[in-house]
């Protein structure tokens, strides 16, 4: 039974992440991966190319969850490993930078809440393969009738709904520790 081969001269240069590298001619390889020496004289050079896998990105997001109150503003911060490439694309329940009913989030990873209550997802997504993300679950507040508007030397509590004051505290200083 015959069996076709495949000859080359092949010369292989590399050099990997932990600074593992080598080069040299390799010969006579065939199909099924056996060494055969060809016949002297015989054969050609011919290019070789191949795929390298390149590394996946992994992706993680600060903090894994948070509450905020409804308006309020939470950071997050997100991290990429094994890429060239650290940019990650913010996502608020899969809208890329948000909108005003699930809230909106920069660039930079600042997430501003909508004015009333919601259950969202904040994604980082990276830009290097958009496959790669991590999440983090954020709950805003539903919004609270009373406020607090600080001024110069009071504090003042009012009702937001009627923007009504309904008490007032002056700065107390205290002569003991507290």
């Amino acid at each position: 039974m015959e069996r076709e081969c495949a000859y080359h001269d092949v010369y292989l240069q590399y050099e990997l992440a932990g600074g593992d590298h080598g080069r040299g001619y390799r010969r006579g390889w065939d199909r099924d991966g056996e060494r055969r020496n060809p016949a002297p004289g015989g054969g050609t050079s011919s290019a070789l190319t191949f795929a390298i896998n390149k590394p996946i990105p992994v992706v993680t997001i600060s903090p894994a969850s948070a509450t905020v109150a409804a308006g309020g503003q939470q950071q997050f911060t997100a991290n990429v490993r094994n890429s060239l490439n650290l940019a990650v694309t913010w996502e608020v329940n899969g809208i890329s930078g948000g909108n005003a009913t699930v809230g909106m989030i920069s660039n930079a990873g600042l997430y501003i809440a909508p004015t009333a209550q919601a259950s969202v997802t904040i994604s980082a997504v990276s830009q290097a393969d958009a496959h790669q993300s991590a999440s983090a679950t954020l709950s805003v507040l539903a919004p609270h009738p009373i406020g607090v508007r600080p001024t110069a030397a009071i504090a003042e509590f009012f009702n937001r709904n009627t923007e009504m004051c309904s008490f007032r505290a002056a700065t107390i200083t205290s002569a003991w520790p507290i």
